[in-house]
């Protein structure tokens, strides 16, 4: 640890010695800091957008603003599990649809439905759903639904399979 310690911060340490950095702790024989904090393990999750937006590790909100940020000129994201294997194959994924006729000088609020797929761990494990102005949970609107079915799917919820008609894709589909 005394070795990390000096090539991150250039000071030496020897033995169980004190760092001559305010703010450092001991932790047994071996000193870290406790204003700094380096991540040693992988994100599990990243998502993404289709602006080209990636985050590790996302929060709640944030994916939550990823979702709500979706338009017509970037209309999907994407949420990957990083720590299964094989790696690529368990996402869940929007894609949100502009549907009817839209008529871009109408004051009017415009109709989207949206395309909600998840893969979990292969091509015979990949799931879609159409969420479209008919679904209704507590009577929410279809963001909220999305979201919802996101969080389902992030804690492996065995209600996921029930929140959705899911279908599953096939190669001919």
């Amino acid at each position: 640890m005394a070795a990390v310690i000096s090539r991150l911060t250039g000071a030496a340490v020897a033995g169980d010695q004190q760092p001559p950095i305010p703010g450092w702790v001991g932790v047994g024989i071996s000193r870290i800091a406790v204003s700094t904090i380096v991540r040693v393990s992988a994100p599990r999750l990243r998502a993404s957008d289709a602006s080209g937006q990636t985050l590790d590790d996302p929060t709640d909100t944030q994916v939550h603003d990823l979702f709500a940020g979706l338009n017509a000129r970037w209309p999907f994201a994407i949420v990957e599990r990083l720590d299964r294997e094989p790696t690529g194959q368990f996402y869940f994924q929007i894609h949100l649809d502009y549907v009817g006729d839209q008529d871009p000088n109408a004051d009017e609020e415009v109709d989207i439905d949206y395309d909600v797929q998840f893969r979990d761990g292969g091509p015979d494990k990949h799931y879609r759903a159409r969420i479209t102005g008919a679904y209704t949970i507590a009577g929410k609107d279809l963001a909220y639904i999305v979201y919802t079915v996101y969080r389902a799917w992030r804690n492996e919820d065995p209600q996921l399979e029930t929140l959705l008609s899911w279908e599953l894709l096939t190669s001919d589909s």
